[in-house]
């Protein structure tokens, strides 16, 4: 019993760790990215944020592994999307209330905005998600191989604060769960980096 406390505490740290410092910027639908522009000197040069949020796409909604790789990937542009605009709502949306790892990230973009500050760049390249020989639908995970891109805090006076560094090959896992006929993310799960 205590072990799979550790597990579930172990197991929430690392979520947390994820998204709190991978929250990012820009994807295209397909999963394929470039890097938003990098900061020059101390004032921010960085995309606007997108005019709307993400809409998950048809394929995003059957209860089938096909289904299941297109919504995380409409999830990650969501968090994208939250990050380059500082709108928490579109990820609320695609993300259960009971999410730690979601509420982490959502924390990081609330503080990433406060007092008339920016986020800037931090933007994902998802490179594969994969599901294992035991997926399905009472078990929906998936591992995620992506791309972040360095992301810039950025003051309201455009003065850049703090700057967290890109990372290649960096690897989760997303649980899923269907709730009013549609997925929606569960929890994230940091598996580890390969940089």
């Amino acid at each position: 019993m205590a072990g799979v406390v550790i597990l579930l505490l172990a197991g929430g740290f690392l979520a947390v760790w994820f998204l709190s410092s991978t929250a990012g910027g820009q994807l295209t639908a397909d999963g394929t990215g470039t890097p938003p522009p990098t900061l020059s000197g101390e004032t921010g040069q960085g995309l606007p944020p997108p005019p709307a949020a993400p809409a998950a796409p048809a394929s995003a909604m059957p209860e089938t592994l096909e289904g299941a790789i297109a919504y995380v990937q409409f999830w990650f542009e969501t968090l994208s999307y939250t990050v380059a605009s500082g709108d928490t709502r579109a990820l609320d949306a695609a993300s259960s209330p009971q999410c730690r790892a979601c509420a982490a990230a959502r924390e990081v973009v609330r503080d990433g905005y406060r007092d008339g500050a920016r986020l800037r760049g931090g933007g994902y390249s998802v490179r594969a998600v994969t599901a294992d020989d035991f997926w399905s639908t009472e078990r929906p995970a998936l591992r995620v191989v992506f791309d972040r891109h360095s992301r810039s805090s950025v003051g309201a006076d455009g003065v850049q604060r703090g700057l967290f560094p890109a990372g290649a090959f960096l690897t989760c896992e997303v649980l899923l769960e269907r709730a009013n006929g549609r997925w929606r993310v569960l929890e994230v799960q940091s598996v580890g980096a390969i940089a």
